[in-house]
């Protein structure tokens, strides 16, 4: 309506891109052994999330932009989670715990002290959301809620940003900056219920 783009739909940009380089790498994912999936992963892991993040803390790395984008790696690690992760790791819940409890801790004293170099390819980002899918694919729980709250994912992710503006914008609130953590969560709560609220009235 505008005639400008809106940055919130940076993920349409990402999924052509994503769906162009398929072919080239879907050679690698159909033939390469468990090994070579390690090794790649490992890789990418260290070229496309531990340098990023390290140089966004300071450690003027630059060898980390020969693999800058995040993107691939994330793509390759889904498959490799849903059809080549052992079953050891799988169906250690105890260890899987262990590692949410400790991402969330980390998360949270980022929060706490104001620390802001994490994002989509952070690397206790990348092993929070790893733990978390591997953890619930091991429950195989009845996915009935997952059913009932799939149909609102889609909105509650487009509405997300107007809440988000309405609180920077209007209440002079960088929710970002969010640090004490009864704040965090009080703020998280009433968030996730206007957008599912949104979501659903549309």
């Amino acid at each position: 309506m505008t005639g400008h783009s809106w940055a919130h739909m940076w993920y349409l940009y990402m999924l052509i891109g994503l769906y162009l380089i398929t072919p080239i790498i879907k050679p690698f994912v159909t033939k390469a052994s468990d090994k070579d999936w390690i090794a790649a992963l490992v890789l990418m892991f260290v070229m496309s999330s531990l340098f990023p993040t390290m140089n966004a803390m300071g450690a003027g790395l630059t060898s980390w932009m020969i693999i800058s984008t995040p993107y691939i790696f994330i793509y390759m690690l889904g498959y490799w989670l849903c059809w080549k992760a052992p079953q050891r790791i799988v169906g250690n819940r105890f260890a899987l715990t262990g590692v949410i409890l400790l991402c969330l801790t980390i998360i949270v004293a980022k929060c706490y002290y104001g620390f802001n170099y994490y994002g989509y390819a952070d690397p206790v980002t990348i092993c929070l959301a790893a733990a978390l899918f591997l953890l619930f694919r091991s429950l195989n729980v009845n996915w009935n809620l997952a059913n009932r709250l799939a149909p609102y994912c889609f909105g509650i992710y487009l509405i997300h940003p107007v809440f988000i503006n309405f609180t920077y914008k209007f209440l002079n609130i960088d929710e970002g900056l969010v640090v004490p953590i009864h704040h965090f969560f009080i703020f998280f709560l009433l968030y996730s219920r206007s957008c599912h609220c949104a979501a659903h009235a549309s």
